[in-house]
């Protein structure tokens, strides 16, 4: 579970000025079921000009005040009991996603390398071998790579070149920091930062108002169980420093 914290400032009156320090922060709790995943907490506060009382955050939602979905607008107590909740897993799968629409629009056999320096990815180089008539692989575990190489000849009767450094290829794919380079002769595009996506309505309406929509769905993946949102993409990327749809990428 995590917990989403809405922060509310009283207006600034004549009656909060005089009286503002004699009254109480409100304080409002609610669980939010989500659909096939485990509930999250969504604590609301309406606060004076002494903000939030973060010790009662704490009692109130416990260790999921470790893992707060804040507004990016929130100053953050030096608290080793409160916390916000960030990771990057979730994103690198929807890039991971994205490129593989972008191959798949596209749809001809390409020669692709891809780095993958610890071999965690390996799955995604699996499905993107369809679009491949060459594959090679940058890795530091080798093994990992062997092993894959059975099941790809058996799906579309390719075995990767697991090599140390990178080759030339017409597509290039770093999943370790989630840029998709593509060689058209002279012409580089070069695919990175997801920026736009879409979920499906049933977890769209659970989205806050005013916090970060990746960090939303990143602990919503994570942390209740949602896992149908890694097979989402995003649907818009920067390409040469320039947001494009996806759609609008195509290639030679």
């Amino acid at each position: 579970m995590f917990c989403v914290l809405n922060i509310q400032q009283r207006e600034r009156n004549l009656v909060e000025r005089l009286f503002g320090r004699f009254r109480k922060n409100e304080y409002t709790l609610k669980t939010i079921p989500v659909f096939k995943g485990a509930p999250f907490y969504e604590l609301s506060a309406v606060v004076g000009e002494n903000g939030v009382d973060w010790d009662y955050v704490v009692n109130v939602v416990g260790k999921c005040a470790l893992r707060l979905v804040i507004s990016p607008e929130i100053e953050m107590p030096k608290n080793k009991y409160i916390g916000t909740f960030k990771s990057d897993i979730l994103y690198k799968m929807m890039m991971q996603n994205t490129f593989e629409n972008i191959l798949k629009m596209n749809n001809k056999p390409l020669n692709i390398c891809v780095v993958d320096k610890k071999a965690k990815f390996s799955e995604f180089v699996l499905r993107i071998s369809k679009f491949a008539s060459q594959i090679s692989v940058v890795t530091m575990n080798k093994l990992e790579y062997i092993n894959l190489c059975d099941k790809m000849q058996k799906i579309n009767g390719l075995c990767p070149s697991i090599v140390s450094d990178i080759v030339q290829s017409q597509v290039y794919i770093d999943v370790d920091n989630c840029i998709m380079k593509i060689n058209e002769g002279e012409n580089c595009i070069e695919i990175s930062y997801g920026k736009d996506f879409s979920v499906p309505e049933i977890y769209e309406k659970l989205m806050p108002q005013g916090v970060n929509k990746y960090n939303f769905y990143s602990a919503l993946y994570e942390l209740c169980g949602v896992f149908a949102i890694n097979q989402y993409s995003f649907d818009t990327v920067i390409v040469n420093n320039e947001k494009r749809c996806i759609t609008d990428i195509h290639f030679s």
